[in-house]
């Protein structure tokens, strides 16, 4: 998956001389290298605690590919209990139960996921 800069991201500003807008700075590096100049750590790391937890889980978790392949598979996993959940079967059916049982671990998942990007990305982008 490729990300979009962000304004605080010094690669934002890598391409403002030429760029006017985000869509034509993006077109300026190729896929390839701005997927690699955003999965490097360049800001340093903070003197305060807290955003030094917060560096630590952007640049460690959440900007990951092994945690965007995570998510994206428990995603595809979900669908498919999902699918498993027929209204027309009784409710005591192994699928329907299965499928009851297994929905708030993806629930924890996805809000753990949340919580994550929340910390690391921040609330509101700018």
């Amino acid at each position: 998956l490729f990300r979009t800069l962000y304004r605080g991201h010094p690669y934002y500003k890598k391409g403002a001389a030429f760029a006017k807008n985000q869509f034509q700075q993006r077109s300026l590096l190729s896929k390839r290298q701005l997927n690699e100049e955003l999965s490097k750590a360049p800001e340093p790391m903070p003197s305060n605690w807290f955003h030094k937890i917060c560096w630590w889980i952007r640049w460690k978790i959440v900007v990951t590919k092994w945690f965007d392949g995570f998510i994206i598979a428990m995603i595809l996993v979900n669908c498919f209990f999902i699918s498993l959940n027929s209204p027309p079967r009784e409710k005591s059916h192994w699928t329907n139960r299965l499928s009851e049982e297994a929905e708030p671990y993806f629930a924890a998942i996805f809000l753990m996921e949340m919580v994550l990007k929340f910390i690391g990305l921040g609330f509101i982008r700018r």
